[in-house]
C-alpha cells in the first residue's frame, strides 16, 4: 500500500515539474524577447496590440461557455470527446457573431485599423487551444502541453521579431500571437486518439 502510494505520488510530482518548467521556460523565452521586440516595436504598437488582445481575452473567456473545464468530468473519453466537439461547435457559434459586431464596427468607424476585424479569430485560436489543452489534461499529456507553452512563446517571439524587422507595426505583434497560438494548439491535438474517440461515437 506504501509502495503504491510512493509511486502514485512520484508520478503527481513529476508531472507537476513538467508542466511548471513548460510554464517556466515558455515565459523565460517570452521575458527575454520582450527585450529584442522593444528596440523593434514603438509604444504605440504595444498599445494597439494590447487593446486588441484585452478584447480578443475578453471574448475567449466566454467563447465556449466554459464548456471545455466539462471535458474533466465524465468517466469514458467516448463521452468527454462529445463535450470536446459541443465546446469546438459554440466556439465556433460565438466567433462568428463576434466577428459580425465587430466588422460593423469597425466599418462605421473609420479610425479604428481594419486589421481589428482578425479579433474574433484570435479570439477562436484562443477558444481551441483552451479546449485541447484540457482534452490534452485528460489524456495526462502532459508533456504535450508543457511543450506547447514553449511553442507558443519560441514562435510568437520569433514571428514577431520578423514582421517587426518588415514593419508591420502593431498588427505584427498580433500575427506573431496568432501564429503562435495556432501552432501550440496544433502541438496539443492527437489526431490518432481523436480518431479513435469517434469510432467509439460510432
Amino acid at each position: 500500500m506504501n509502495i503504491s502510494k510512493r509511486i502514485n505520488r512520484s508520478e503527481f510530482f513529476k508531472n507537476v515539474l513538467t508542466l511548471a518548467t513548460g510554464n517556466v521556460v515558455g515565459q523565460a523565452i517570452g521575458l527575454l524577447m520582450t527585450l529584442v521586440l522593444a528596440r523593434i516595436y514603438t509604444s504605440e504598437d504595444f498599445g494597439s496590440f494590447g487593446l486588441v488582445m484585452a478584447i480578443s481575452s475578453g471574448i475567449a473567456i466566454i467563447i465556449s461557455f466554459r464548456y471545455e473545464l466539462a471535458i474533466m468530468r465524465p468517466k469514458e473519453d467516448a463521452d468527454a470527446y462529445k463535450v470536446l466537439i459541443l465546446a469546438l461547435f459554440i466556439c465556433t457559434a460565438i466567433s462568428l457573431v463576434s466577428l459580425i459586431v465587430i466588422s460593423f464596427i469597425v466599418i462605421t468607424n473609420s479610425h479604428i485599423p481594419k486589421w481589428y476585424l482578425l479579433v474574433p479569430f484570435m479570439s477562436l485560436a484562443i477558444g481551441i487551444f483552451q479546449i485541447f489543452n484540457n482534452w490534452a489534461n485528460r489524456q495526462k499529456k502532459y508533456k504535450r502541453i508543457a511543450a506547447s507553452r514553449i511553442i507558443a512563446s519560441s514562435v510568437n517571439s520569433t514571428t514577431s521579431i520578423g514582421f517587426g524587422l518588415l514593419n508591420f507595426g502593431g498588427f505584427g505583434l498580433f500575427l506573431g500571437n496568432f501564429v503562435g497560438q495556432v501552432i501550440s494548439s496544433l502541438n496539443l491535438i492527437s489526431i490518432s486518439t481523436l480518431i479513435k474517440n469517434i469510432k467509439a461515437i460510432k
